[in-house]
């Protein structure tokens, strides 16, 4: 019947929310990341992540015993954050503002077939990089790997989003002008397949 069952509002949100499990997620301009119960609407959490507001979509996972929700979001100001239950847990400064959305790539040992164990998020930067963070990095122990898996000069803006498909990253650039598409083939680090201007 389109009723509206609910409504939340907060200062302006430019980016599409993710549901995950019952849970809304999405960033605003006031630079905080918000959680919703996706039933009524209800705020769950938010946290202050970055500067400059929240242009992108975050990649979300959620697991329901034990529950927690972790986000990952970039920011106007050029950082990516890890939010986990409402807490910053992690940041990475990329350098650039952030619009593209992030994708999180998990067990990727399950389809490649170099150790160690990979996980991955990656995101493009409108200073035309596309970069892959270590969501596991931990800075006191080596175990868990370093803090960027790779990072990609495309040479031109990134503000698309990455989509994954068979193994491989597919992500557009452009400048206004001149525009690319390039397809990501090595995930562990970062060679480009084919890029199509």
């Amino acid at each position: 019947t389109g009723a509206e069952l609910w409504r939340f509002e907060a200062r302006y949100m430019p980016a599409s929310p993710a549901v995950v499990d019952g849970v809304v997620v999405v960033g605003a301009y006031d630079e905080r990341l918000y959680a919703l119960d996706a039933t009524d609407g209800n705020e769950l959490w938010n946290v202050t992540v970055g500067e400059g507001g929240i242009y992108s979509s975050a990649a979300v996972k959620r697991r329901a015993s034990p529950t927690y929700t972790m986000a990952f979001v970039g920011d106007n100001g050029g950082r990516l954050s890890m939010v986990y239950n409402g807490a910053v847990l992690n940041t990475w400064e990329l350098g650039s503002a952030v619009k593209s959305s992030p994708i999180y790539l998990f067990n990727l040992t399950d389809a490649l077939p170099r150790p160690p164990p990979l996980d991955a998020v990656i995101v493009g930067t409108e200073a035309g990089e596309v970069v892959a963070v270590n969501p596991s990095y931990n800075a006191t122990d080596e175990f868990y790997g370093p803090e960027y898996r790779w990072r990609l000069g495309l040479g031109t803006s990134v503000t698309a989003s990455p989509f994954m498909y068979n193994e491989r990253v597919y992500i557009s650039a452009s400048d206004g002008e001149r525009g690319i598409v390039a397809c990501i083939g090595d995930l562990m680090y970062g060679e480009v397949a084919v890029a199509i201007d």
